[in-house]
């Protein structure tokens, strides 16, 4: 960066590196079919061992569907089952793990 004096007198800042660890190390998540009428797909690409905790909300943020998965390293296939008796609508899933906050809306139909 150029730094100039009121005088017209200028020097140059030293360039500093920097290092932002942690910021690539995330997991890749998936959620399909959407729509789905009974049953959605999880796909997580985990990069480590780990738990995840996946819930769906109702728009107004009612919790309807909970459950915590232990991950392996690589893809993993999570089928949420028995979602047939929600109601045709619009929700919100939630996929946590240490590494990855994932939040996407999905849409319940009737077949």
């Amino acid at each position: 960066m150029k730094i100039v004096d009121n005088n017209g007198v200028y020097v140059y800042s030293n360039v500093v590196p920097l290092t932002i660890s942690g910021t690539d190390i995330k997991d890749e998540i998936k959620v399909y079919p959407t729509p789905f009428v009974s049953n959605l797909n999880v796909e997580i690409n985990s990069v480590s061992i780990q738990s995840a905790n996946i819930r769906l909300f109702t728009l107004e943020g009612k919790l309807v569907y909970q459950l915590s998965k232990q991950l392996s390293k690589g893809i993993n296939i999570v089928n949420l089952q028995g979602l047939n008796s929600l109601q045709s609508a619009t929700y919100f899933i939630e996929v946590k793990t240490a590494n990855s906050s994932y939040i996407k809306k999905v849409i319940k139909q009737i077949k």
